[in-house]
């Protein structure tokens, strides 16, 4: 039997909700609280203490596991589950406020990338001091330097100072530094989504790697086919409690199941966001929900975002892919793919569309991701699994099988629709879709 590295017991984390919780104070603030606690209950008052449980958030509670050597977790929930908030305590950046978690092994976390690089640092000089940071020694970084440069992709741009880098350039520069690593234990949070589509492909090969090094690794992740392919076992956390530990493919099922259920706009489903980018509204198909319905004489997704640019010009595009229930990419809409050029959008308000037409699509569930990126770039927005796509099916009977391979899927010009048959057939002999009985 493996022997357990990572042991969690009854582990929880409170916070004051309008307020400073009490662990994450410093001592003079504990020390000048305390004070004010004494003077109320001398003068009679009713102290914080006393309002304690009706001002308490608990962003985890109750979560109990076991993890042994060479296991890869997935930890997967929607947005305010309290995956980092975990991930940051095995960390041990947050103290707990109740429980304990034992750890056996150096830790190496993946949590924010890019903390710690210094702007008027050329490239080169912040990959010492990034691998410092993250606990490798000089002598480790200088072995590894080339490999770094290379997995980047940026060895044009390596003696710039960072403060000229896109932050993709940033993004792709820290990731390399990172993923270079070798501890004991991993904790990854959503890093790949970050990052134009390449990259994050890049790095997902990268991550199978360490995850077939025997490394035990904490993973979360939006993206449910990279989840299914690193890990092993899965937990599912909602709203700070435990739902499942178990099979990672049962876990995923569960959760996008749940998912399934829930109704809401679709931009409730952003995930990573650009601080100058404001996204209003997203309309697939007339509706601005997050479950639609794709009727079999008009099987194609129409999607309008509209949003404010609160900043400088910058170049937009509105990238499209759909996934089958398991998450399994199946076709995609994308400008880079179709050598179109993104557009300049200036300071204000911008409408951006995309069409994805699939021609005699099988009836079943599938699921449509967004990103508003620079294409090879910049990602300005992710929206993952952002809506439900029920499709009636064609009505002969029959569906297209789509073959996938590199993680890309296979581009559907925005041409191809039902007033344009030869466009149509000029794509099922360019993807080598496969007639299913």
């Amino acid at each position: 039997m493996r022997d357990t590295v990572i042991q969690v017991q009854n582990l929880g984390k409170r916070y004051r909700l309008g307020g400073q919780a009490q662990l994450d104070c410093t001592l003079p603030e504990t020390i000048a609280k305390k004070a004010g606690q004494l003077r109320d209950k001398l003068l009679g008052r009713k102290t914080d203490a006393s309002l304690e449980h009706a001002n308490d958030f608990w962003a985890l509670r109750n979560i109990n596991f076991d993890l042994a050597q060479g296991e890869v977790l997935g930890i997967i929930g929607h947005n305010g589950s309290g995956k980092s908030t975990l991930l940051k305590m095995l960390s041990q950046i947050t103290n707990p406020t109740e429980g304990i978690a034992r750890i056996r092994g150096r830790v190496a976390s993946l949590l924010e990338v890019g903390t710690g690089f210094h702007p008027e640092l050329s490239g080169r000089e912040n990959i010492f001091l990034n691998g410092t940071i993250l606990g490798m020694t000089r002598k480790e970084i200088k072995t590894k330097i080339n490999d770094i440069i290379e997995f980047s992709g940026i060895e044009k741009f390596l003696d710039t100072p960072v403060k000229r880098y896109s932050s993709g350039m940033t993004v792709r520069l820290a990731f390399a530094v990172a993923a270079h690593l070798e501890p004991e234990i991993m904790v990854i949070d959503e890093v790949l989504a970050v990052g134009d589509a390449e990259f994050q492909d890049k790095c997902l090969g990268k991550m199978n790697k360490v995850a077939n090094s025997g490394r035990t690794i904490l993973f979360i992740s939006h993206n449910m086919n990279a989840v299914r392919q690193l890990c092993t076992r899965g937990i599912w956390l909602n709203q700070g409690q435990m739902q499942f530990d178990g099979e990672v493919s049962e876990c995923i099922d569960l959760y996008l199941d749940a998912k399934r259920k829930r109704t809401g706009k679709v931009t409730d489903h952003v995930e990573k966001i650009h601080h100058e980018v404001d996204l209003q509204k997203v309309i697939v198909n007339g509706d601005d929900i997050d479950n639609v319905v794709l009727p079999a004489d008009k099987q194609t997704l129409h999607i309008t975002l509209d949003g404010i640019n609160n900043g400088e010009t910058k170049r937009m595009a509105l990238e499209a892919r759909l996934f089958d229930a398991k998450h399994i990419p199946l076709a995609s809409y994308s400008t880079r793919h179709l050598g179109l050029t993104p557009d300049a959008i200036e300071n204000g308000k911008f409408t951006l569309q995309a069409d994805i037409a699939l021609p005699k699509i099988a009836s079943g569930q599938y699921y449509l991701s967004l990103m508003v990126n620079d294409p090879g770039k910049t990602s300005w927005a992710h929206l993952p699994m952002a809506v439900g796509v029920h499709a009636e099916g064609h009505t002969s009977g029959c569906g297209l099988a789509y073959p996938y391979s590199s993680g890309n899927g296979f581009v559907l010009l925005k041409s191809a629709t039902p007033e344009a048959p030869e466009a149509t057939e000029k794509i099922i002999t360019d993807t080598s879709l496969q007639q299913a009985a």
